[in-house]
This record gives C-alpha cells, sequence and structure tokens, in this order.
C-alpha cells in the first residue's frame, strides 16, 4: 500500500457516470487520510508525531463509509496510526454491528455524516454503542486546518507483526468470529495476488464488491491500490450499468477508458449473462467485443458456475 504515500496525481479513485469528474488521485487520498488522522488526535488527545504507543498502538476502531475516497483514506489513516482497522457494513442491521464491535473489542467508531443514522437511529442505540468500554462514535470529517502531512509520514510506522485489519468468519458454526489480519499477512496477500494476476498503474477495476470482506478490500481494492492502479467505486452492482459502462469504455478510438479487470460473486455473472441472453444479436456482439477489452474476471466468495459462464462471450 505504498502509492498512497507517494504523492502521485495518478487517478486511484473515480465515481460511476463520472469518467474525467470527481475523480481522487493518490496524493488526494494521502491528503484526505492525513487529515483525517489530525482530526482524531485533536479529538482523541495525542500528536501525529508521537511515538505509536502514544497514539493507542493496537486499538481496534470501527470504520462505517460509503465506498469511495473516504473509505479508503480512513482506513489508511487508521493502520498509518498503528491501529486496527475494522470495517463496518453499512447495510448491516444494529444487531450485527453491535456484536462486531464487541467481538473486535472496538474503542472507537468512525462513521461519516450521511450513515451516522446507522449507528444512530434512537438515542437507546447511540448508548448502547457508548457502553461497550467506552466505545465512542466519532463524525468521519475532513476539514483541518494546518496539517502538515511530514509530520505524520515522518513519524514511525507498523511493524509487519502489528495488527492491521480484522474481518469476521461467515458464522456458519456460530456467532462471527474476529481473525485478525497483521500488516506482514496483508503485505503477503497482495504481493502473491498482485504476482499472480499481473496487477499493473495501468488496470481499472470496476468496485462492486463489499468492502468488510477480505474479497473486498484484499483482493480488489489493496491490490489496486498497491500497484497505482484506478479504482471505480459502485454503491451496489447493475448487471444494466456494468454492461453500459463496459459498452461506452469501448466505443472510444483508444483503450484508455476501459475496465480492465472485474471481481465479483458468481451471482454478479449470472446476472450479466441473463443481460446478455436478453439482447438481440447486433447488442451482443457488442457486448463480447466490450468484454473482451477485460484481462481479469475473477468469480470468487462463492463456488463459480462455470456450466454457466465458460465461453459466453467468445
Amino acid at each position: 500500500m505504498e502509492n498512497h504515500k507517494r504523492g502521485t496525481t495518478a487517478v486511484a479513485v473515480r465515481y460511476p457516470g463520472d469518467p474525467e469528474g470527481d475523480g481522487w488521485c493518490y496524493s488526494a487520498i494521502h491528503s484526505q487520510a492525513v487529515t483525517f488522522a489530525a482530526r482524531w488526535a485533536t479529538e482523541m488527545g495525542f500528536e501525529l508525531g508521537d511515538s505509536l504507543e502514544a497514539k493507542g498502538r493496537g486499538r481496534a476502531v470501527g470504520i462505517m463509509a460509503e465506498p469511495g475516497a473516504e473509505y479508503c483514506a480512513a482506513m489508511l489513516a487508521a493502520w498509518r496510526l498503528g491501529w486496527i482497522a475494522v470495517p463496518l457494513s453499512p447495510s448491516h442491521p444494529i444487531g450485527e454491528l453491535q456484536h462486531a464491535v464487541t467481538e473486535a473489542k472496538v474503542t472507537e467508531v468512525f462513521v461519516t455524516r450521511t450513515l451516522f443514522y446507522k449507528v444512530s437511529l434512537t438515542n437507546k442505540v447511540r448508548d448502547n454503542l457508548r457502553e461497550l468500554k467506552g466505545c465512542t462514535i466519532h463524525i468521519l470529517e475532513g476539514n483541518h486546518v494546518g496539517v502538515d502531512i511530514r509530520t505524520l509520514t515522518r513519524s514511525p510506522e507498523p511493524t509487519p507483526d502489528d495488527g492491521a485489519l480484522i474481518i469476521f468468519t461467515s458464522g456458519t458454526t456460530g456467532a462471527p468470529k474476529a481473525a485478525l489480519h497483521t500488516h506482514g499477512s496483508l503485505d503477503a496477500q497482495v504481493r502473491s495476488l498482485s504476482e499472480a494476476w499481473g496487477w499493473t498503474s495501468g488496470d481499472k477495476i470496476r468496485h462492486c464488491l463489499p468492502l468488510n470482506h477480505v474479497h473486498g478490500i484484499v483482493n480488489a481494492w489493496m491490490c489496486a491500490f498497491a500497484n497505482g492502479a484506478e479504482v471505480t467505486f459502485c454503491q451496489k452492482f447493475s448487471a444494466s450499468e456494468w454492461w453500459d459502462s463496459a459498452l461506452s469504455g469501448s466505443s472510444v478510438s483508444t483503450e484508455d477508458d476501459s475496465f480492465t479487470v472485474f471481481m465479483g460473486v458468481p451471482t454478479m455473472y449470472v446476472r450479466l449473462i441473463q443481460a446478455y441472453d436478453a439482447k438481440d444479436p447486433a447488442e451482443q456482439r457488442a457486448m463480447s467485443d466490450a468484454a473482451s477489452k477485460l484481462r481479469l474476471c475473477v468469480s470468487g466468495s462463492a463456488v463459480s458456475l462455470f456450466h454457466c459462464m465458460y465461453g459466453q462471450f467468445d
């Protein structure tokens, strides 16, 4: 995850429907991460240049944000401070969120203003969160005057053995359990997947996966950022929007606007095939040509339906 520190102007994050605007470069993501960290330092009473211990090394913090730049910056800020990030899904009901913060021993929850109602529908809900061993809710906002980016980047970094990320088991045989990843284990995963899948800075991925599972966090987001690739975050998956985007990207004279990577669950691929099958032959030829621009498609998180997918767009 080094690219976020390089101050590059390469595009890191885009949003669907606006390929030319509202993009965040890696330098902007880095600046936002430092700004988040500075705000948290003010709220929690430490200095950005303090030791990791003074900043609460190993502190588990919840992060709740919609897929996009704020999520990326908040995760990077937590990691740079030596904290353990616990991504909380906005789609989960309050009972599951409460189990997550309890199981992971979360002490602070950072949530965007637009999602604050998810953890504060009533005073009772908010009180319940605040009763979890001092767990406090913070609004995830970025405005902070006078932040010196160098203060954080020159401060001590977490080691490979430091905890970085808590993901939960599926809960098949009981309540979901917290599983800790270290910086070292995440680095090993990202390096191996980057090599196996040939990630480069020229890749562009349409990201439609939840950002509280390994598939969405490590495979689709962290690998992209580690290689300086471009990520277009979607709030939800839509087969028709996916095809519209693929077709618009392949219609230009160069392939610069075409997505090169897509990762999804089997259901997403079934819906893509259903949308394809519903078109007439001329439209299908255009769709096949658009899909051929993708150099890598991955189906994960469940058993793939290869009998439905194999050769579909040849």
